[in-house]
């Protein structure tokens, strides 16, 4: 039932990421809903889940985007994956603050890798101050993100029967 969730949140993610439009005021930053399932499961599952989770919604974001090279978020994703995983067990997992911290690390990491990947083709060409400003952008809105995908995704798990340790009921509604 786990794939199934992953599957259809996966979609969802990528019809929704895809629909939103970039900010101005943050650089362009996207609304980061692929990124988001990522820590999700990362956050809160085995390693392996984790980073199924990674490589399909890199692979959907690579699809997705018409300058990203096939493979570059699935690597980004799937990194991302195993370093939040790997964090996720020195922190409560409970702690909402840590996973929007968190969320807003790696937003702003993931979007650097990305630049320097693309920039590396000759893709894009930005200015320092406008890819800090995006990188400020991606932070604030990967934390909202993932602080949103955890509530939802929470919900979906505990109704299909994907109960995860330490789970109550109160902690989800």
């Amino acid at each position: 039932m786990t794939l199934l969730i992953m599957g259809l949140m996966l979609v969802v993610a990528a019809l929704a990421q895809a629909m939103m439009p970039g900010l101005v005021v943050l650089g362009q930053a996207r609304f980061p809903w692929l990124l988001a399932v990522t820590v999700y499961y990362a956050w809160n599952r085995e390693l392996h889940v984790a980073l199924v989770a990674g490589f399909f919604a890199g692979f959907l974001q690579d699809v997705l985007s018409p300058f990203m090279p096939l493979g570059y978020s699935v690597g980004c994703f799937c990194a991302t994956a195993f370093a939040v995983n790997a964090w996720s067990r020195f922190v409560d997992s409970q702690d909402r603050v840590a996973l929007f911290l968190t969320a807003a690390c790696v937003g702003a990491v993931v979007t650097l890798v990305f630049f320097l990947l693309l920039s590396n083709h000759g893709v894009l060409e930005y200015r320092a101050s406008r890819l800090f400003v995006k990188m400020l952008g991606s932070a604030v809105l990967a934390g909202v993100c993932s602080l949103v995908a955890n509530h939802v995704l929470r919900i979906l798990d505990r109704l299909a029967g994907n109960a995860m340790e330490g789970d109550a009921l109160e902690d989800v509604f």
